[in-house]
């Protein structure tokens, strides 16, 4: 095995051992809701394991029996005692596992489910891996948590439960006795005992309506109000059923069959890229600082028009993404076109949704574009597989591998992120006003509007839906009700009064809803898609012409020829004169040789007589010696001109060699000025069409508010035909699925299959699964789903099995949580902020840190759940990004940030932007103050000095009661509570609060009060930071807590910008801290609120208060 999949396997190793200390919350499962009841049972306790007093019109459809309850504080206690001596834990690590942790309350070894007889459903038991993990540390210690350990105790647990079963007397209701016999089979399993005094068990009473409900297998789900969106443990409340629990389950994690089923693909050698990406940081110099000049160069060609998104979303077209939304899109494009990790750091406010709408309808038009080139609707089919069916075996039709890979699934561990996205993106809100477009437009209301009892819901114009973009599954109930509503029951025509087109399940739809035939809607889209890229191609020329020819005149584009010809002119004259030279000198050199040949002839002529010759005459002598002169001057005549003239001849060569370049320069010259003259007689004209939106000159002008604002390259025609492409993609999957649906069309199984999936029917074929999740998403392109669900809902599919994954709030999310989700997934955007709201964790900071150092790999705290998210790992794997400085530690680097903020004003923008972001965000809105004041007209932003005494913790008294008492005020005046939400950093300080607005509290005693159950509910908007990730209100009160004696709580909520930072951008227009000024003053962080909020008195602040109310609109 190499030494990078040990690598991998000692991280997932890590978190699997991480993962067996969660513990179940049984107070927060038990918390009394609507549809069940939770009774406490002694141990020995003799009454029946029954209830017989259903609220009215309901009865008993269950029971949740949880055994083995002990106190979450007590394992962490023991395993601190089997680990070896450490450091003692200082302030900070205390106030973390206090503030962030979740150690306080009830949990318990195991659960078995009862039907509504009371007789146990052996086959639902699950169990907690907590305090088997708890004992076998105190025996053997860290090293000894394996999942094959744990694997074998689930076996030999099986084993003990199956003969408990065969010695039951027989088999009926369960007996009281049985109930402790049942709790001492699970601590004798787990080696763990609870200590004294717990309930031996807890009994949760499951309602549902009354027999005449027509869909009472299909629960209603309705939209969680923002302020009161359930947890994580109350994602599975409806587990699915006996057929999906083969063996035994786990109670307390969602992750660790998905991390085991990682861990054998990794040691197996299949490893996704989006897990290798997550687990593997980039080095140093592997990154672009897009803060950089080099990082601005690369955002400008990465916004290229030729690189942009051909779909978008129905929005405005005169609306522009912001620069680094639309980089985002662009770079998510391109790096994931079929594989592997990005990240976006996504602030609040800055547009994460608006984003994923282009991303999602570029994929959309992606698929549309197979389809497009298909000779008939059924090419889109390439296989069968049969899976057992109701009444039958279902014949499936397999996508071409063409049409796969599109799937997208939207994932958090914020339960209403996922909803919000899933249920607002097919919503009318979501698009441009006026919009008439619709996709399966009538299914997607019946989705939308039909209740638990089949009628329907009359539906506003914003929330009624424009087409079946998403839905919102997880947990089973919502994947039961989504498919009773999208393929179930019908809304008779005299059952619907809401007025409009009747409600349509798809089934029907099929055969009442006219679509265009599928050749012509190919057709239609091909004729979109032409018309975007037509626009683009022009786009692209003026873009590449603006970089051509930005800033330059015909001189400057001539320049370089110009300069060329004049070298090849002077060259060319050069050459002409070492011609001449050289001509020159041959011809004095011919000219010196026929002087010699002359003076040869004259020689002759006086040559001496031939007896001269003969007696050697001094006459003769001479003579001899004058033609020897000769000869020897002509023959070095003759080497001269030689010379000379291949000197001649070499200048000739060089000359008309010269006499060419010329001509050449002279044709460039030319050429250049015919370029100029053309390119910028095409500039100009593009300019005319496409010139308002030329980008910046200079590459330091993006750092504006108005590039950053309004990004590059926005057209509003060519955003309004990439929508109309949109609008022909949904067109043709409409007239795709009209043809495949109908009898013999080939589909129709599929659809059924779908059906069986979601009600949790299907047999676990890996194969057919995926073919069935491809068939729903075909329908449906969006799926929603926590993490929390996302095991059992995707079960049986394997690595790369679906397309796209986004994850959202990812740096609200522990690491451990995405894993089985990006192995799924082919390709993986996720998007978040490490500066809002860390992950809660629910284990102390030194065992997380014990379990880390048991590798080199996690030794560090690298992937650890306390010091790290989703986002931060996945920031870690993005080469192009920034980095952010820390407070007194090493900066975080941050994948492709978003700047323009459009939720807050000031003084909320102003102060978030300096302590969290550089200074770097841009501010959106039109106005950075309120024009005017608006309800609870409480006045202007402000600090509300109040100091005092803490009572317990962190917890001021008089800071809680002037909470108590404004909102006493404000609903004597206005008969109505404020939608204002009240943060504190401490868990402490927002449970006095709570009960300071109890009733009970005296604080209605001289006045007007609403009902007990109108405060439990607006309770839901008092929590600690943590509680308000993702979402926003007009108004926030930060309640500070804590005194000079308590100042370490106060150093530890200001040791990052975290805390301040989710507080502030939760409000849209008004902020109020409550708290001690000159204690808070000082601190990291506060000390910018404190510059930023004018402190006032807290009698000055009512009086304010008061004469705004006198004087509000209205009155």
């Amino acid at each position: 095995m190499s030494e990078d999949t040990n690598r991998l396997l000692d991280i997932l190793r890590f978190w699997h051992k991480a993962e067996f200390f969660i513990p179940f919350d049984l107070d927060d499962r038990l918390r009394e809701k609507d549809g069940r009841k939770s009774l406490w049972r002694a141990k020995g306790e003799t009454t029946p394991v029954t209830f017989a007093n259903p609220p009215a019109n309901k009865v008993v459809a269950g029971y949740t029996l949880y055994l083995g309850v002990f106190d979450k504080s007590e394992a962490p206690a023991i395993v601190s005692r089997a680990l070896p001596a450490g450091p003692g834990q200082d302030d900070r690590d205390r106030y973390e596992d206090e503030q962030r942790g979740d150690l306080e309350g009830r949990t318990c070894i195991a659960s078995l489910r009862l039907d509504a007889a009371a007789c146990p459903q052996f086959e639902t038991v699950e169990v907690s891996s907590l305090p088997w993990a708890v004992a076998r540390v105190r025996e053997n210690g860290l090293e000894a948590l394996t999942g094959e350990a744990f694997s074998t105790a689930r076996m030999e647990l099986a084993n003990r439960i199956a003969n408990f079963r065969t010695r039951r007397v027989a088999e009926g209701p369960l007996q009281p006795a049985e109930v402790g016999a049942l709790a001492t089979l699970f601590t004798d399993w787990a080696g763990f005992r609870p200590a004294p005094g717990q309930p031996e068990a807890a009994l949760e009473v499951l309602f549902k309506d009354a027999p005449k409900d027509i869909l009472r297998k299909a629960p209603e789900t309705t939209p969680v109000p923002k302020d009161t969106a359930p947890s994580d443990a109350e994602e599975e409340e409806e587990e699915d059923g006996p057929e999906d629990q083969p063996e035994i389950g786990i109670l307390n994690s969602f992750f660790i069959d998905d991390i085991e089923m990682v861990m054998a693909d990794v040691a197996a050698g299949r490893v996704p890229e989006t897990v290798r990406g997550y687990l593997t940081p980039l080095p140093g110099d592997g990154r672009l600082d897009l803060y950089t000049e080099v990082g601005r160069r690369k955002i400008v060609e990465t916004l290229a028009p030729g690189r942009m998104n051909r779909g978008r979303w129905l929005s405005d077209p005169g609306h522009a993404m912001s620069l680094m939304q639309q980089f985002a899109v662009n770079t998510a494009r391109e790096h994931l076109a079929s594989s592997g990790l990005a990240s976006v750091n996504g602030p609040p406010g800055t547009g994460k949704t608006t984003l994923l709408r282009d991303i999602i309808a570029d994929t959309i038009v992606s698929r549309a574009r197979v389809l497009a080139g298909l000779d008939s609707a059924k090419a889109a089919f390439d296989g069968r597989i049969t899976v057992p069916g109701k009444a039958g075996p279902l014949h499936l039709s397999t996508l071409i591998p063409a049409l796969t890979g599109f799937e997208m699934v939207v994932a958090s561990s914020n339960n209403a992120a996922v909803e919000n996205i899933s249920h607002d993106l097919p919503k009318r809100a979501s698009v441009r006003k006026g919009e008439d477009f619709g996709y399966l437009q009538r299914v997607a209301h019946k989705v939308a509007a039909q209740k638990g009892d089949g009628s329907c819901r009359r539906l506003s114009n914003d929330d009624m839906p424009w087409g079946l973009i998403a839905c919102a599954l997880g947990r089973a109930a919502n994947r039961r009700g989504f498919a009773a509503r999208l393929l179930g029951l019908k809304i008779k025509p005299e059952a619907y009064k809401a007025g409009g087109d009747r409600p349509l399940t798809l089934w029907e739809w099929r055969t009442e809803v006219p679509v265009p035939p599928f050749h012509d809607a190919a057709k239609a889209f091909n004729a979109a898609e032409k018309a975007v890229e037509a626009l683009i191609a022009q786009m692209a020329e003026y873009a590449d012409l603006h970089q051509q020819l930005s800033g330059r005149t015909r001189h400057d584009w001539c320049d370089e020829a110009e300069r060329a010809l004049a070298a090849a002119q002077a060259a060319s004259h050069g050459r002409w004169q070492a011609l001449t030279l050289a001509q020159e000198q041959a011809n004095a050199a011919q000219a010196g040789l026929s002087a010699l040949a002359e003076e040869e002839r004259l020689i002759d002529r006086q040559a001496p007589s031939l007896w001269q010759r003969l007696w050697g005459t001094a006459t003769a002598r001479q003579h001899r010696a004058q033609v020897r002169a000769n000869a020897e001057a002509q023959l070095r005549q003759h080497d001269v001109l030689n010379k000379l003239k291949r000197q001649v001849s070499e200048a000739q060569a060089a000359h008309d060699q010269a006499q060419a370049n010329l001509a050449t320069a002279e044709r460039r010259r030319q050429a250049a000025a015919d370029d100029w003259t053309r390119l910028d007689r095409a500039h100009r004209g593009l300019r005319d069409r496409f010139g308002a939106i030329t980008p910046p000159a200079n590459l330091d002008d993006l750092e504006g508010d108005a590039p950053q604002k309004a990004g590059l390259w926005h057209l509003p025609e060519l955003a309004d035909l990439r929508s109309e492409l949109f609008r022909a993609a949904l067109r043709l999957h409409e007239a795709w699925l009209a043809e495949v649906s109908v009898k013999g069309g080939g589909f129709g199984h599929n659809l059924m299959a779908c059906e069986l999936l979601l009600q949790g029917g299907v047999a676990r074929d890996a194969a057919a699964l995926q073919a069935i999740w491809q068939s729903l998403f075909m329908v449906v392109p969006v799926v929603s789903c926590t993490f929390a669900s996302y095991a059992r809902q995707f079960r049986g599919l394997g690595a790369a099995s679906l397309g796209w994954l986004f994850i959202d709030e990812a740096g609200q999310a522990v690491p451990q949580a995405a894993v089985g989700a990006l192995h799924r997934a082919q390709r993986a955007l996720v998007i978040g902020d490490p500066l809002q709201i860390e992950p809660v964790f629910t284990l102390p900071k030194r065992l997380i840190t014990d379990l880390a150092a048991l590798s080199p790999h996690t030794r560090g705290g690298s992937y650890s759940p306390d010091m790290v998210s989703v986002q931060v790992l996945a920031d870690a794997a993005n080469p192009l990004g920034t980095s952010v400085p820390t407070e007194g530690g090493d900066p975080i680097w941050i994948g492709s940030p978003l700047r323009v903020h459009r939720r807050c004003i000031d003084p909320m923008f102003h102060v978030a932007n300096t302590i969290a972001y550089q200074g770097k965000m841009v501010f959106g809105p039109d106005h950075r103050l309120p024009p005017g004041d608006a309800a609870p007209f409480f006045g202007a932003s402000a600090w509300i000095d109040i100091g005092g005494t803490v009572e317990g913790r962190q917890s001021v008294p008089a800071q809680t009661a002037f909470v108590a008492r404004l909102l006493a005020a404000t609903y004597a005046e206005f008969g109505t509570l404020p939608d204002v939400y009240v943060i504190s950093p401490f868990k402490e300080v927002k449970e006095k609060l709570v009960r300071a607005i109890s009733l009970g509290s005296g604080v209605w005693d001289d006045g007007p009060h609403p009902t007990a159950s109108v405060l439990n509910r607006w309770s839901a908007r008092i929590g600690t930071v943590h509680t308000f990730q993702g979402k926003e209100e007009d108004t926030v009160i930060m309640v500070l807590g804590t005194d000079a004696e308590t100042q370490g709580a106060a150093q530890w909520a200001a040791s990052k910008p975290n805390l301040l930072n989710v507080a502030l951008t939760r409000a849209k227009r008004r902020f109020f801290m409550v708290g001690d000024h000159g204690l808070w003053a000082g601190q990291s962080f506060f000390s910018d609120a404190a510059q930023a909020l004018p402190p006032i008195q807290p009698d000055a602040f009512m009086d304010r208060a008061s004469a705004a109310w006198r004087t509000r609109p209205g009155r």
